[in-house]
């Protein structure tokens, strides 16, 4: 040991293998604090991305029971056009059956 280590008048220079050493301890600081920074970021964005989901989800069912309440409008008034006049409905219908019969007698 040197009076200088014993006074510390003079700082001592760190070896190659101290700088070594605090640069990895240095790193590894580092390297820890972007591991926590992008977790943190990690579960916000999946956060984001499941309150979107559920949002466009709540979407699709609104628009698929508008959808089908306008269905069930739609084939109220067919049903009741039928009941008022079903001839042309028997017109079409006896129509598609003689198309068919035609259509597989040709094969």
């Amino acid at each position: 040991m040197s009076l200088d280590d014993l006074f510390g008048l003079f700082p001592r220079r760190k070896t190659r293998l101290e700088l070594l050493q605090s640069q990895i301890a240095d790193l590894e600081h580092e390297i820890a604090h972007l591991s926590r920074s992008l977790a943190g970021h990690a579960g916000r964005s999946a956060s984001h991305l499941g309150d979107l989901a559920q949002r466009y989800g709540q979407d699709a069912a609104h628009q698929s029971a508008l959808i089908a309440g306008e269905l069930a409008r739609q084939a109220q008034r067919g049903a009741r056009a039928v009941r008022q006049d079903p001839v042309p409905t028997l017109a079409v219908l006896a129509t598609a059956a003689l198309l068919a019969s035609f259509l597989s007698r040709r094969r």
